[in-house]
């Protein structure tokens, strides 16, 4: 009997509907094929899925695993997932977080249907080539593993809206990557990066980019063409400068710069007219360009732990400002213009060296709004 009629004959078994399960024992009797290791398979996958012993009934056996579409069992001890894990073809969401599980077998890529892959807090060193073939995948969750790399195959999966890499040892990424075109949120935080593919200014309907803790020394300045980004955490890498292209992110409404090695900012950045939240903290800022004061969307401007010595006049013009932080700078004063800050809320001036005069006058200048020295 030819291999693919046999195929045809477990299809009929794995269908999920019960005349097909009969026609297909009735075939398989006719045919005389022994389906004693195909039994056997499905034994030990329901052992592994259901964690109870073997089933006795065929039909049980065949009606518990086909039908399946989910399934979420996070912390259950698994160490593996079975290569019989390919007879669940209906298999739409796979979870398995906080399990023990080293690798991912090469049937993976039989799941077809596959939409969401999650294995968390895992073990997971390498992922197998065959991942690009879970060509209905939408989001794919490796956070808390220990992976090195990435495959190029990644790139195959021209549906993946999410993808969460945080917590793994990736010191690159294939260029590969540039190629999930439709991909939306792309979490790389806590790696060992160093360096950027410029096809990452492919994924055009990105929205969200965290690159935040990795060893980034510079940006490709492809990045100027993710027009969609509303999100970008570059915080805790070693960035001295960005690239002027990053005034192309008109959508960006907040940018995380913090803990890295800024001297200044370049003129660009006032460019971003949406943004409404700039993180600037635990920098080597001495200055803030004037154009800042075209950030008329910013609210929230956190500048801690800097080297400023003042603020621009312009300052003034940023009407929405709600909060304000400069802790741990060099102030000692501030432009009369910030009393236009009508909307500001929140001012942290702690750790300046602000005289007890100045003080009086900051108070005066924003008598509604609430300011710690």
């Amino acid at each position: 009997m030819q291999s693919t009629e046999k195929e045809n004959i477990i299809r009929l078994l794995l269908s999920g509907q019960e005349k097909n399960i009969v026609l297909g024992l009735q075939l398989a009797e006719s045919q005389r094929i022994d389906i004693a290791d195909f039994l056997q398979d499905i034994d030990i996958l329901c052992e592994w899925l259901l964690g109870k012993d073997k089933i006795n009934e065929i039909t049980d056996k065949l009606v518990q695993i086909v039908g399946v579409e989910e399934i979420a069992k996070g912390n259950a001890g698994f160490d593996r997932i079975p290569p019989q894990i390919k007879y669940m073809i209906n298999l739409k969401e796979l979870s398995l977080p906080y399990n023990e599980i080293r690798a991912l077998p090469n049937e993976i890529g039989t799941l077809r249907k596959l939409v969401r892959l999650s294995l968390g807090h895992s073990k997971l060193s390498s992922l197998p080539s065959e991942i690009g073939c879970l060509a209905q995948l939408r989001e794919l969750n490796l956070t808390y593993s220990q992976l090195h790399f990435i495959p190029p195959e990644i790139g195959h999966l021209k549906k993946l809206l999410k993808l969460f890499l945080y917590e793994n040892h990736l010191t690159t990424l294939p260029c590969e990557i540039g190629q999930c075109s439709e991909l939306k949120e792309l979490l790389l935080s806590y790696n060992k990066l160093n360096t950027l593919p410029p096809e990452i200014g492919n994924l055009f309907q990105l929205e969200s980019l965290d690159l935040s803790h990795n060893q980034l020394q510079s940006l490709p300045v492809t990045i100027g063409n993710l027009s969609q980004l509303q999100r970008l955490d570059l915080s805790n890498n070693q960035l001295y400068s960005l690239p002027a292209e990053i005034s192309n992110l008109r959508k960006l409404k907040r940018l995380s710069l913090r803990q890295n090695q800024f001297v200044s900012l370049l003129r660009e950045i006032g460019q971003l007219e949406s943004i409404e939240e700039l993180i600037l903290g635990d920098n080597q800022l001495c200055s803030l360009p004037q154009e800042i004061s075209k950030l008329n969307q910013l609210t929230q401007l956190i500048i801690y732990y800097n080297q400023l010595r003042t603020l621009p006049d312009e300052i003034g013009n940023l009407t929405q400002l709600r909060r304000l932080h400069l802790k741990n700078n060099q102030i000692e004063v501030l432009p009369e213009e910030i009393s236009r800050l009508i909307n500001l809320a929140y001012l942290d001036l702690g750790k300046n060296p602000i005289s007890d005069s100045e003080k009086v006058k900051i108070k005066s200048l924003l008598p509604n709004c609430e300011i710690y020295f």
